[in-house]
């Protein structure tokens, strides 16, 4: 497996890709561990402004276990406030970790390990199942190029439906799509590179179908 990150974009409403990635490279991270990652107890590393934990950073330090230098925490979840979710379900070991540079949540986009030399196996680390949730994906009005939010129309135009086709497509398991905050949620069982360019899928590498 090659640099672990997945690439969506709009989904018009006759079911077409639409290019436009708005500001998907305003948070990359020029970070690096530094004195500031020792400051948390755990080690964790993560000061990107709109980023968030869960459980929060602070008990996140209540969690860690010096006497084995472990931080388990179950389904642990980091997001970026307007622009989506990854969750990871059962333990995971996050001491150490710099999530300034492991992950990156971009309008239509998610990346983690973006550098390959740092990409544990897969179901170390976090490089296994998760939940994504990428916010503010909504069909284009062919017209004006503008989003069509108006959870009617979307739900006319059978968005919601060409959600789940496209994810069952790029070999990922379709949960849910919400037409009001154009929140679409899919499991995966690792990171991969998929790109969706229009009504192309295009495989840089196999990405098994989530089936836990």
């Amino acid at each position: 497996m090659t640099n672990a990150h997945l690439v969506t974009q709009d989904i018009s409403d006759d079911g077409n890709q639409a290019t436009g990635n708005g500001d998907n490279h305003s948070e990359i991270s020029t970070t690096s561990s530094s004195s500031a990652a020792c400051q948390h107890p755990a080690g964790i590393f993560l000061e990107r402004p709109g980023y968030f934990t869960i459980p929060s950073m602070q008990d996140l330090g209540s969690i860690y276990d010096p006497k084995n230098g472990d931080c388990l925490v179950e389904n642990f979840s980091i997001g970026r406030v307007d622009y989506g979710c990854i969750t990871f379900p059962g333990l995971t070991n996050v001491a150490g970790m710099n999530l300034d540079e492991l992950v990156h949540i971009r309008r239509k986009e998610v990346h983690v390990y973006p550098d390959d030399a740092r990409k544990p196996p897969v179901g170390q680390g976090l490089n296994k199942p998760a939940e994504i949730t990428l916010h503010r994906i909504w069909p284009l009005d062919k017209q004006t190029k503008n989003p069509i939010t108006d959870p009617n129309r979307v739900i006319e135009l059978g968005y919601n439906k060409k959600i789940e086709r496209a994810t069952i497509e790029m070999g990922a398991t379709f949960i849910d799509y919400d037409p009001v905050t154009g929140s679409w949620t899919f499991k995966v069982i690792f990171f991969t590179n998929i790109l969706i360019n229009r009504t192309v899928i295009q495989f840089r590498i196999h990405l098994n179908k989530a089936t836990w």
